[in-house]
């Protein structure tokens, strides 16, 4: 009989849809031995309703006793039959058509056709299991008066109309969306800055300090196929959070706890087979989403408190072309596009890559110059461009070393401003060179490298700032049963500008002026109960005392937490985040070294009833000690809290 149960299964798989057309089925009184908890009472219930599983004359089904082959060919003559009685094409009528467009005289016009019959309920992996069984039990079928070859060629014309309606429905347009709904609330004594660098609380502010905020968005998306098979993807978004951060990608300084609603395209992109060069080329034409690595061209996420599935995916937008193609096994992909032309209906830059800091009023404030109380920065003068247009290349292959595979990418990008030279900048170009590779060492081992190198220029030849502007990182993964280790090392250059996003250092987004090794380790006690521990341990790339880290300079930051898997779809986590800085005391007229510390405490839980729906909450506890030494706009020391609450819904 064990041979028969991927059968079995595969036969009440296909009955759970038998009892949408079988409105005359046997009504009976429950099996006597039959468990109503048992884990298939719902299919025999159906199969008893149907018809189909009749038990004995005394009432009891006796579900341990062994099926025989002939009281499982009485089931599925059974099951023909009712077949017979009910076929299966008779789908539920379609929605009536569309009104038909008004004649030229104005008078109204016809109603549209009928809409064809929906469809069958069956899969082609049922149709083959259905055929399965038949052949399976030809000799008994015929013995209860079943015609196999009759029964085959319905089924074949049932797989034709099948097939022929999923063509129909995948050359339809779909439509998605969703929406995100976030509220934030901050509680403070005075001035303090948040984990995402913004300056709050102060003074004047439009602050969220005991006053809560709500800000949300909402999208609407079409997908449809175009003749040539090609695709197009539009996607629309409308509500005040692009205002409330101050637009995507640019670092924005203070928030704005009362923004406007604002509409933009997010997506509009035509994407069209493209083999001119090669296969399985394509080129994506349109406004397009595009992300690179982490030291080239990646959006960063300047805001931590909300995780928005909408805008949280760190690709900048351009209004461009983008083309991938494949020499052999090698891929090569060509981009280019306007940055600047991505806005909102109320001037907001939806996307707005920087090439420099991106936190200008943090660490250098501009306020307080270079040589005071204020924390380090790597860049001179915060220097910094808008970037209004993108163009790139790369270029990736895979290879094999000591039968382990790998792979190796070149690239190249270029950013180009239209504005006049930033006074503090003094640039209006970028040109950044990178390379790459990821190489699997084992099953449960990887390592992985990247170097970029960000050229600042003013014009087509004249080079500005030809120094300290590299960065690479360097990273090996192990992991093998609940354990998961990560280590290496992160170099970046004082002057590095490239828009990408290579970490934080507490409320310091792209750190740069930094060097050390970097550690990340995981272990699950349990399936649902995880420890990690992260650790950075920087020091000065280059001497750039007393603006900038020196040698006498060193960052330290610390991660610790816990994540329970309260139920399948139900997380709690805690996390604390410790930034200890240790600073020679000369820059500030003294001696020794002095010792600022940042602390974030984050509490979060997370509730996901079902795939499309996310619903978060987080409360995080800050402080900020500079000694009396390390001054911010804030002040040398605060306290503040922040509580957020969101959902986010797709369809």
């Amino acid at each position: 009989m064990r041979k028969f149960l991927p059968l079995i299964v595969a036969i009440l798989s296909i009955l759970i849809m038998l009892p949408v057309f079988a409105q005359d089925s046997i009504r009976m009184d429950p099996f006597k031995d039959a468990d109503p908890n048992h884990w298939a009472q719902s299919a025999l219930d159906n199969l008893q309703k149907l018809g189909i599983l009749t038990g004995y004359p005394d009432g009891f089904f006796r579900g341990r006793r062994t099926m025989t082959r002939y009281e499982l060919a009485v089931a599925v003559d059974r099951m023909l039959k009712l077949f017979a009685a009910r076929p299966l094409l008779t789908g539920k009528p379609g929605d009536m058509g569309v009104r038909g467009t008004d004649g030229r005289d104005g008078a109204t016009g016809v109603m549209g056709p009928r809409g064809e019959r929906g469809d069958s309920g069956l899969t082609p992996q049922e149709l083959a299991t259905f055929r399965q069984m038949t052949a399976m039990f030809k000799e008994e079928l015929t013995n209860f008066g079943q015609d196999v070859k009759s029964i085959n060629s319905k089924l074949d014309t049932l797989a034709k109309d099948t097939s022929l309606l999923n063509t129909r429905l995948d050359a339809m347009p779909h439509v998605y969306g969703g929406g995100f709904f976030g509220v934030r609330s901050d509680r403070s004594n005075g001035g303090y800055i948040d984990v995402d660098g913004h300056v709050l609380g102060m003074p004047g502010s439009n602050s969220l300090v005991n006053t809560p905020g709500a800000y949300g968005n909402f999208v609407l998306g079409v997908t449809s196929p175009i003749n040539g098979g090609g695709s197009f993807d539009g996607r629309l978004v409308t509500g005040n959070y692009l205002g409330f951060v101050g637009g995507f990608g640019a670092y924005n300084n203070n928030l704005n706890t009362n923004p406007p609603t604002s509409t933009y395209i997010d997506i509009a992109k035509i994407a069209m087979p493209f083999h001119a060069l090669g296969p399985n080329g394509h080129i994506d034409i349109g406004r397009i989403p595009i992300k690179g690595t982490s030291l080239t061209f990646y959006r960063p996420d300047t805001d931590k408190y909300f995780d928005n599935p909408f805008v949280d995916d760190g690709m900048y937008r351009i209004d461009g072309a983008n083309l991938t193609t494949n020499f052999g096994k090698t891929n090569f992909q060509l981009f280019g596009g306007l940055n600047k032309s991505v806005t909102a209906t109320d001037g907001f830059l939806v996307n707005s890559p920087i090439a420099g800091a991106s936190t200008p009023y943090i660490f250098g404030a501009m306020a307080y110059g270079p040589g005071t109380n204020v924390k380090p920065f790597g860049q001179p003068n915060q220097g910094q461009m808008l970037v209004d247009q993108t163009y790139g290349a790369n270029l990736t292959t895979p290879f094999t070393l000591f039968d382990h595979s790998g792979n190796f990418r070149v690239g190249a990008l270029g950013l180009v401003s239209s504005d006049p030279i930033n006074p503090y900048s003094g640039f209006s170009n970028v040109f950044v060179p990178s390379a790459g590779f990821n190489f699997n060492l084992c099953v449960h081992s990887q390592i992985s490298g990247e170097w970029a190198k960000s050229i600042t220029g003013t014009g087509r030849f004249n080079t500005v700032n030809p120094y300290e502007n590299n960065a690479f990182l360097f990273n090996g993964k192990y992991s093998s049963g609940p354990v998961s280790i990560n280590a290496g090392y992160k170099y970046i250059d004082p002057l590095f500008y490239a828009p990408g996003y290579w970490g934080r250092i507490g409320n310091w987004i792209n750190p740069t002026n930094i060097q050390g090794p970097t550690v990340r380790a995981a272990f699950d006690f349990t399936p649902t109960f995880e420890a990690h521990v992260e650790g950075d341990f920087f020091s000065a790339a280059r001497n750039r005392a007393p603006a900038s880290l020196g040698v006498d300079d060193d960052i330290h930051r610390i991660i610790a937490g816990l994540q329970w898997d309260v139920r399948s779809n139900t997380q709690a986590t805690i996390d604390w985040e410790g930034v200890y800085w240790n600073l020679a005391n000369s820059r500030f007229g003294g001696s020794g070294s002095v010792h600022p510390t940042e602390n974030y405490l984050n509490l979060g839980v997370t509730f996901k009833p079902s795939n499309q729906v996310d619903v978060k909450f987080l409360t995080q506890f800050g402080n900020y000690n500079g000694h009396n030494a390390l001054n911010t706009p804030a002040g040398f020391k605060y306290n503040f809290n922040t509580f957020t609450g969101s959902v986010a819904v797709k369809f």
